[in-house]
Parts: C-alpha cells; structure tokens; sequence
C-alpha cells in the first residue's frame, strides 16, 4: 500500500504544478498583457483601464451563463455524482471527490462536464472547480457554463483567480454566512482578447487541463483499490507479498 500512497502523492503534486504553470501563463498574457507578440500591440484606454489594441472590455458574462436548473431528490438516479460544498477543495481547480446519489434529501443543481462549479458560500474559501463529470452540485454552488468550448480555460482561469474570488468577497451578501452574487459576478469586467490570443491560450492550457483531469482520474481509482483492499490485507484475508504490482515502473 505504501507504493499506492506513493503514486497518489506523486499524482497530486503534478497536479498542483499543472494548476500553478496555468495560473501563470493566465497573469502573463491577460494581466500584464504579455501575450506571443505583444511587443507590436499598442496599449489604448478601455472602462477598465489600458488594454491592447484590439481587444474589448466587457463582462464575464460574454464567456460564461449561469445555470439555475435544480432537480428533485426523489428524480435523481442512483449512481449519479453528487458534489457538495465539502467536496470542493480549497485553491485548486481539480476536483477529485464526490459522491453517488443515495440518500439525497434535498433538491440540487444539475451541471455537465466542463462546467465551472464556484462555492458560493463564504466565497473567501476560494472554492472553484470544472466539473470532470456531469452530475448535480448543492444549490450553494454557482454554476457557471463556458457559452463555447473555445472559452472554457479562460473562463475556468477568470473564475479562479484571487482577483475574481476577491470580487465576490467583497460583493457577498450577509454576516455570518455571506453568499456570492452571481449576477454581480455575471458582469464583472474583464478584458476581452482578440480571437487568435484566445485560440492560442486554449491550445496552450487545454491538454494541461486534460492531464489534470486524467490524474485526478488515476488517484480516485488509486483510492478507492486501496480502501478496498486494505482491511482485507489487515486481517490477513488476502495476502500479496509476492505479486509484482509494477507500481515502481509506473510511478517513475
């Protein structure tokens, strides 16, 4: 079990080195605007400041549409992912946990894969994901749906940046348990690039997405085999001294 855990850990440290190398291609080229040939773009005045020539300011909402369809407790199948808020991890856009419809007691939000899933409960957790699955979240969850697969790497990257947690933070609503708002959040304004930069970012990050989402794929499958298995080798039930796992070769 020691070679699993060592593979699970070795999983998640890639993972988080995926999240960080997207975060920074994001800064670069859409908050410092050094974007592959910015040099010969001039900076003009936009709402939201100087943006490069040929790019627009508007809301979130031009990437992204909020969806609101919930479904009844007693109409979701079984087997169907169930994501909660505790599910959602804390600084990272790769979610690797849930569960499956059983006993569900109250009504919950349906979302596809490659939605973008935002806890809107005390948003200062910084609680943002894209959905690897479709399934249905707690209604405590923004759902936000890329309008084009083209958009969904910015938009997953605008979602998750200090900047936008930061605007939901400081626009929720209540005291003890402050919501987000996700109208206000709808209109944030943002810079919009010009079509090839937003091809170019989406061939750049989308296969890091992709190798995020089959890692995390790998450690669920990892977990669940060794929680299985592990009482059973405790109790002596099941014994595999001698077979040859080949873990060490995967795991180099």
């Amino acid at each position: 079990m020691d070679n699993c855990d060592d593979l699970i850990e070795n999983n998640r440290r890639r993972i988080e080195i995926l999240e960080e190398m997207a975060r920074l291609l994001y800064r670069e080229w859409f908050v410092y605007f050094r974007f592959p040939g910015h040099e010969d773009v001039e900076l003009v005045d936009s709402d939201l400041g100087p943006i490069p020539e040929g790019w627009e300011a508007d809301g979130f909402s031009r990437l992204v549409s909020e969806i609101s369809e919930t479904i009844a407790p007693e109409d979701i199948a079984d087997g169907i992912p169930v994501v909660g808020l505790e599910h959602l991890p804390r600084r990272s856009t790769t979610l690797c946990e849930w569960e499956r419809a059983g006993n569900v007691g109250s009504r919950r939000k349906l979302f596809i894969e490659g939605d973008i899933l935002f806890g809107k409960i005390r948003p200062y957790f910084h609680k943002v994901v894209n959905a690897p699955v479709s399934g249905c979240s707690s209604t405590d969850a923004i759902v936000f749906r890329p309008r084009e697969e083209l958009f969904q790497c910015r938009a997953l990257a605008i979602a998750s940046s200090d900047e936008f947690v930061g605007v939901a933070t400081a626009t929720s609503n209540g005291t003890k348990m402050p919501r987000a708002n996700a109208k206000i959040l709808l209109s944030h304004g943002i810079p919009h690039p010009t079509g090839d930069i937003e091809q170019a970012f989406s061939e750049a990050v989308g296969p890091m997405n992709a190798l995020r989402r089959v890692l995390a794929a790998q450690n669920r499958a990892l977990r669940e085999a060794r929680d299985l298995l592990l009482p059973r080798l405790v109790s002596g039930e099941l014994d595999v001294s001698e077979l040859d796992l080949g873990l060490e070769a995967v795991g180099a």
